[in-house]
């Protein structure tokens, strides 16, 4: 009887760790955006574009859309958004559990596990906020359960489709690239002791995992966007004005591991003390290595609160809970999940000066005041309009229904240089679409902060990102120019709202 109670339970246990999670994320779903990321995800979803380094979360985030519109027709886009990485970190915590099983973690250490890495507070972040990185832990959870799944029972078709599920890390974000560095040497600690064939089987899985990396990229150059040119790659890469010097690696070590991953991020260390775990340490310290480099070449003075990190949780978790008396892991869970919700508040909302939002919906209700119940297009120039039009203006209605309150993006044509502009008659060409815009009654909006960003663009992109490149001589001015040209800038308001003030466009 026991036995059978014990397999029921085994066969739900992932399923109930997801339901339990996924809803635990969608109740503490952020209304606001972490960082620039996520309003620049939404705009290349509605520009109907590919995104250049992590190619698989906007197409698999279409689907999602999809899914959701067959069931409602008024789910914001901001919650889409917010739901897809609820899903992403629910999936890789179930496939985490299932693999845990495969490895016979006993069910109270599992269930210990599962609450260490749900309420750790990277992945507590990162499942309720518009991100890249919940949705790789999906990908790393599977690649992750399929490797327990090789060393029950290793073959070379199933080390075969672990390079291949390496590679679908890597295409859902680029940093999955390097899940081979930790996934290949725990296999091999969990083989132990290690017989030739099982060296076959890692070069083997590796090999695929290298392959499809080079090659794919070359055959399919649209797709893999800027991988299809390594060269190009590298060379943007290493241009991000940012410290990319070895010498960074202890202050990224307690910047991206240590501090924002607390406590798993140290108790991993105390498999240490175990004979037994040692060689599963060692393949963790091998795996975070390569993470912890790329995080020096790309985060140095960018805080990220353990983003590229995150899928090395999984190996952290599984150490600390055998290394470590199961009074003590739950305890540490508990810990994590207090300091993961009370670290919620500080880090999500990236604009400060938002106030959790409340400046966007002054700035929306602005909006809807200078249109009188007309529909509106208003032109946004910066990531907080555009973070703002995402949060609170543009409601998700499906397809058949035509928005009555929306925004137009228009820092990629500010940011080009002016010569490209005025080459291609670009200015004329936004002109005669808003002029066309107002004569079928469309009211058309400019917040003042959008009115000073294209007067100088590089101000504006210094103060989003301290390194941002910022290309001479910009076309913003020019098309301000252009616009000021050819329409009288209404004020609407007094005022006193500062940037939040709004202009209304009406032809000269």
């Amino acid at each position: 009887m026991t036995e059978l109670v014990e397999h029921k339970r085994s066969k739900l246990e992932p399923f109930v760790w997801f339901v339990l999670t996924f809803g635990v994320y969608l109740a503490l779903a952020s209304p606001t955006f972490y960082k620039t990321d996520g309003p620049d995800l939404f705009w290349l979803f509605d520009e109907h574009r590919q995104h250049p380094w992590h190619l698989g979360y906007l197409p698999l985030f279409r689907v999602w859309h999809w899914l959701l519109h067959l069931f409602s027709e008024d789910v914001s886009l901001m919650r889409v958004g917010t739901s897809f990485s609820a899903l992403g970190m629910a999936l890789g915590i179930a496939a985490f559990v299932s693999g845990l099983q495969r490895l016979g973690i006993s069910a109270g250490r599992r269930d210990t596990a599962a609450i260490m890495l749900a309420v750790s507070p990277g992945a507590l972040l990162f499942a309720t906020v518009v991100e890249l990185h919940a949705p790789l832990m999906a990908m790393a959870g599977i690649a992750f359960w399929w490797t327990t799944v090789q060393v029950q029972r290793p073959s070379w078709a199933g080390m075969l489709m672990l390079g291949v599920l390496t590679h679908g890390c890597f295409v859902m974000h680029s940093s999955g690239l390097l899940l081979p560095g930790w996934l290949l040497p725990f296999f091999l600690a969990r083989r132990l002791p290690v017989v030739r064939r099982d060296w076959l089987l890692v070069a083997l899985a590796g090999a695929v995992h290298a392959l499809l990396w080079f090659a794919l990229p070359r055959l399919f150059p649209s797709y893999y966007g800027v991988h299809a040119d390594l060269a190009a790659a590298f060379a943007k890469e290493t241009s991000i004005n940012r410290p990319q010097s070895i010498d960074y690696a202890p202050e990224i070590f307690v910047q991206e591991w240590l501090l924002p991953l607390m406590p798993v991020s140290v108790l991993c260390f105390a498999a240490a003390l175990r004979r037994e775990l040692r060689a599963e340490l060692l393949a963790f310290v091998l795996g975070l290595v390569p993470f912890l480099y790329l995080c020096v070449r790309q985060l140095v003075h960018e805080p990220e609160n353990g983003a590229y990190l995150l899928p090395m949780t999984m190996p952290a978790v599984l150490l600390a809970v055998q290394a470590l008396r199961p009074r003590v892991t739950v305890t540490a869970a508990i810990v994590g999940a207090m300091v993961a919700l009370l670290s919620l508040g500080s880090v999500v909302p990236f604009y400060r000066e938002l106030d959790d939002g409340a400046l966007g919906r002054r700035l929306v209700h602005n909006l809807d005041a200078a249109a009188q119940q007309r529909p509106f297009l208003a032109l946004f120039g910066t990531h907080r309009e555009m973070s703002a039009g995402y949060e609170a203006l543009v409601r998700w209605a499906g397809p058949s229904v035509a928005p009555t309150r929306s925004f137009l993006y228009i820092r990629e044509t500010a940011a080009k240089s002016r010569s490209d502009y005025v080459r291609s008659n670009e200015g004329a060409g936004i002109v005669s679409g808003l002029q066309g815009l107002i004569a079928s009654q469309v009211v058309v909006l400019v917040p003042e902060r959008t009115r000073s960003y294209l007067a100088d663009p590089g101000a504006f992109m210094r103060a989003e990102k301290a390194t941002a490149e910022v290309p001479p001589d910009m076309a913003g001015p020019q098309l301000l120019r252009d616009l000021e040209a050819a329409f009288t800038w209404v004020a609407v308001g007094d005022g006193a709202d500062g940037d939040l003030r709004v202009y209304r466009l009406q032809p000269k």
